[in-house]
């Protein structure tokens, strides 16, 4: 993790004066029915947010917070960016959300006062990648209720790998072209990648904002957040509710309340965490020492790949597709999509002739995307 002390997607997003998290609310019946699923699926059906306090931390334009306020919830937002922060106030606007179901503090969440305690907290999006997390879990341990809720969202180096080799090939092709301008790099990687964001029939999220969030914004380097570490880091004061993907098998006996439910959830994750690698794989299981071999080589793979993007010389190009080889020998008894995807993805990187149309055809590529993003759910135990 870069040790700088500030956020630096907030930089990013600050320099450019952008909000790049938007989501297409077009259908807004279907994107109520997106949300609604998302928190039926970590077991918060909707009628439990009736009268309920929400905290928003880092909501970016606050599409996805338009579901709370349908089912009755009062929510306050913690936003740093002010083009967040400009977006949050035009939407809620926009769809007549009274002022007396909202609040806006203009901070990161390290900088947030109140003696308030919330029912929900939900922060999606940036925890994995934050320089201070533990400073920033333990605030937000801090603002929930006993008994009360926090939702977040992990990465895994697994789920986010296609996404991290897409981004090499995007910067190999800017490089390749000589491209400086922001606005240029953009547009070149919309009409590079649209393909690839439109095999995704479910994707909700504008190419526009996918390409710079994915492929502009600084490079993760470190550790990240998998849904194993996350239940740690939160500790024994928190137990798992539910996670999107569901995970997690609990054939416990209800009256066994010393049932060791975290050790046995941990096991499950790492025996099944290579399904995280596309994001339609169906339920199977490996040997934890297996998947513990394949997230070594993403590990490497995406901190390699974070150190030299910025230089895609053919000594740094050879590197990165020698841990590629590896790891698409590795995925190809889980997967052969998986195995062709990364192989199609080494012969753009050595394509000496590389553009945007060659990267709009690779169609093994394209349709290879991991689980990105799991959401996790944790009760704030009152009892322990």
């Amino acid at each position: 993790m870069d040790n700088t002390k500030e956020n630096t997607c907030i930089s990013f997003y600050g320099k450019h004066n952008i909000s790049p998290v938007r989501q297409d609310i077009s259908d807004f019946n279907r994107h109520l029915l997106r949300r609604e699923k998302l928190f039926r699926t970590l077991g918060l059906p909707r009628i439990l947010f009736s009268g309920k306090t929400v905290l928003e931390v880092g909501p970016g334009g606050g599409h996805n917070s338009l579901a709370f306020f349908e089912w009755g919830a009062s929510v306050d937002f913690v936003e740093p960016n002010p083009k967040g922060q400009e977006g949050i106030c035009e939407l809620l606007d926009e769809y007549n959300i009274v002022k007396e179901q909202w609040n806006l503090s203009r901070c990161r969440i390290e900088e947030y006062n109140t003696e308030k305690k919330y029912d929900v907290i939900v922060a999606e999006g940036f925890i994995p990648i934050l320089y201070n997390r533990s400073e920033v879990i333990s605030k937000i341990v801090d603002l929930v209720k006993p008994g009360g809720i926090i939702v977040v969202t992990c990465m895994d180096d697994l789920s986010f790998f296609f996404e991290v080799l897409k981004r090499t090939i995007g910067h190999r092709l800017l490089q390749k072209k000589k491209i400086d301008s922001f606005e240029k790099k953009v547009e070149i990687l919309c009409n590079a990648f649209s393909s690839h964001l439109k095999s995704l029939k479910s994707s909700s999220r504008l190419l526009e904002d996918w390409v710079t969030d994915i492929f502009l914004t600084p490079p993760i380097i470190g550790k990240i957040l998998s849904i194993a570490e996350c239940v740690e880091e939160f500790g024994n004061k928190f137990v798992l509710l539910g996670t999107s993907p569901s995970m997690f098998t609990d054939y416990s006996w209800y009256k066994d309340v010393d049932y060791d439910l975290t050790k046995i959830n941990s096991i499950q994750f790492h025996e099944k965490r290579h399904v995280l690698m596309m994001y339609d794989l169906e339920e199977s299981v490996r040997t934890v020492e297996s998947n513990r071999s394949l997230v070594k080589y993403a590990y490497e793979f995406r901190n390699l790949v974070g150190n030299v993007e910025h230089d895609l010389n053919e000594k740094n190009i050879k590197e990165i597709v020698e841990v590629l080889r590896n790891i698409s020998t590795t995925t190809s008894e889980i997967d052969v999509r998986i195995s062709d995807a990364i192989n199609e993805g080494i012969t753009l990187l050595l394509d000496e002739d590389l553009d945007e149309s060659k990267i709009l055809n690779a169609s093994k590529l394209a349709i290879a995307f991991g689980r990105g993003q799991q959401y996790v759910s944790l009760v704030k135990d009152v009892i322990t």
